[in-house]
Formats: C-alpha cells, sequence, structure tokens
C-alpha cells in the first residue's frame, strides 16, 4: 500500500445540504473543452476525490459543475461510486511511481515552473 497522502482541495464554491453536495469552478476559457475531457481531468476527479473522502455524503450524492464566464455555458459531472473506487486506484498507482522514481525537491533552472501562478503553492 501507498504511503498516506495529504490531498487538498481550493473550491470556487461548495454548496452543501443535507442529502447532496455541489462543487461549482468557474473558467475564464473562450471555449469550454469537451464534457469528456473536463469528466477525466485530475482537477474534476480529485475535488470530487477530497470531498467524498471528508464528508458523509455517498459518492452519487456528490456532482461538479463547471462554469464557463465567457460564454454562460455550464458542464455537470455527476459522481458514482465507481469513479471513486477508479480514482482511488489511479491516485494510488501515481504515489507508487512518484515514491519509485526520485522527484526534484526544487525546480529545475528556467522550468515551466517559472512561469506557474501555483509555484508558491508547491515550492513555498
Amino acid at each position: 500500500a501507498p504511503e498516506p497522502a495529504v490531498l487538498m482541495a481550493v473550491y470556487d464554491l461548495l454548496i452543501v445540504g443535507d442529502r447532496t453536495a455541489h462543487i461549482y469552478d468557474w473558467k475564464t476559457h473562450r471555449e469550454p473543452p469537451p464534457p469528456a475531457h473536463l469528466a477525466q481531468s485530475w482537477q474534476t476527479r480529485l475535488y470530487l476525490f477530497v470531498l467524498a473522502e471528508t464528508s458523509p455524503l455517498p459518492p452519487a450524492a456528490l456532482d461538479f459543475t463547471y462554469w464557463f464566464t465567457a460564454t454562460g455555458e455550464t458542464v455537470r459531472i455527476p459522481y458514482s461510486a465507481a469513479q471513486h473506487q477508479q480514482t482511488r486506484q489511479d491516485l494510488g498507482d501515481r504515489l507508487r511511481a512518484l515514491l519509485q522514481n526520485p522527484y526534484p525537491k526544487r525546480p529545475q533552472p528556467d522550468s515551466v515552473c517559472d512561469h506557474c501562478p501555483y509555484r508558491d503553492r508547491c515550492w513555498g
């Protein structure tokens, strides 16, 4: 079994009711990506996984909506126990791979991290 890992999600908006919870995330893309791409993105999968792991609600009571501000379009993504189990498996596989391979403690000079707005979250 992989070592324990801490996962963190920062939701744009989370609405929790007695029987359901709904994650909202707004995007500024000019064109929304295909719904299948959004459903398989790590952001979608991790946000739903973390919520399922930290709430008493079953996965089927959770869903995620992307709101695209440029067009006003929304894409709703439901969640299920099967998706939750698959994400658990995929996360375990990723964690094992990270633990087996050297991972830099700091970014390499001139790396893609230099221009990333989330660099401070990773490298403090």
